[in-house]
């Protein structure tokens, strides 16, 4: 038998969803990861099934390109976009989600350093290249100070 509390269920609040984030080829940053990774199947929208983990982006800065239309033309602009204690659903590709992250689980709670390296070519396809390792061994490896 299954006894609900109707009160605590109507004052429960989700947290809201995240806006997803695929971090681009430049980016470099410290996330801490607010969840363990989890499988979304595709749906009618989507091209493939996706794996994601919530995050925090810390602090961290890519480049960003953005269309937009100005006097009836489509143009394009550059620049650096900062990000400072954001929340996120990141959508790393799935070699980095599933070699690099796992290795470092329990995910919750951990601060992972990720830096892009462009794309690098492997046996018979292309695939984007990142740095991901756990904040203190990127410390220690130089990738940066803390202040």
């Amino acid at each position: 038998m299954y006894n609900f509390d109707m009160e605590k269920i109507t004052q429960f609040e989700p947290r809201p969803a995240l806006k997803f984030w695929n971090p681009g080829l430049d980016f470099v940053g410290v996330i801490q990861c607010l969840g363990e990774i989890r499988h979304i199947t595709k749906t009618v929208n989507m091209k493939s099934d996706v794996d994601v983990v919530d995050v925090r982006i810390i602090k961290g800065r890519e480049t960003v390109e953005e269309t937009y239309e100005e006097m009836g033309r489509e143009k394009t602009r550059t620049y650096q976009k900062q990000y400072e204690n954001e929340e996120r659903t990141l959508t790393l590709s799935k070699s980095v989600l599933h070699t690099e992250v796992p290795n470092l689980a329990p995910l919750t709670g951990k601060k992972i350093f990720i830096a892009g390296k462009g794309k690098k070519s492997g046996r018979n396809f292309k695939y984007d290249d990142y740095i991901v390792l756990e904040e203190s061994a990127a410390r220690k490896e130089g990738f940066f100070s803390c202040e």
